[in-house]
């Protein structure tokens, strides 16, 4: 009797926790908003690091791409900007798409850019302002003056 019990609890157990398996959308949502964390941040790290200016855009629509401000081959105030690959995926352009259901809003206009000691500006050539980009109702902070990207809710 006591078997029969534990084996039809296990069954009840494993109905309920499966329901969490097949919904994907909230990993989703937790994958697509650390890849927009981890971009953020390695656009301010490569804007120190080449000492060029780094746009982050969202074009095309609901994806987040990051490229340079490059004319010839040194960096300039000019309007030419090149695709960068991405390091894990060697991919170019480096442009992480929002999935299905996913949304990325930022709280200032796009683009916006980093320089090359890493502080956030809303325009290439503008005036230092914090920043922040929300994938769906989660934030994600960038400190204009020291181009700092963290999330608040760790």
């Amino acid at each position: 009797m006591e078997l029969v019990f534990v084996l039809v609890l296990i069954g009840i157990l494993a109905v309920s926790a499966s329901s969490l398996f097949f919904n994907t959308s909230t990993y989703n949502q937790q994958v697509y908003f650390s890849q927009v964390l981890n971009s953020l941040r390695y656009a301010q790290k490569l804007a120190i690091a080449t000492g060029c200016n780094i746009r982050v855009s969202n074009s095309p629509a609901n994806a987040i791409t990051v490229d340079m401000q490059l004319t010839g081959s040194s960096c300039t105030t000019g309007s030419t900007y090149v695709s960068i690959t991405d390091p894990v995926s060697k991919i170019s352009p480096y442009q992480k798409v929002a999935p299905t259901g996913v949304t990325i809003v930022p709280s200032n206009n796009w683009p916006f850019y980093f320089d090359a000691n890493g502080q956030a500006h809303e325009t290439s050539d503008g005036a230092i302002v914090n920043l922040s980009v929300t994938v769906n109702g989660m934030p994600i902070n960038i400190v204009g003056e020291t181009g700092f990207v963290n999330d608040p809710n760790s």
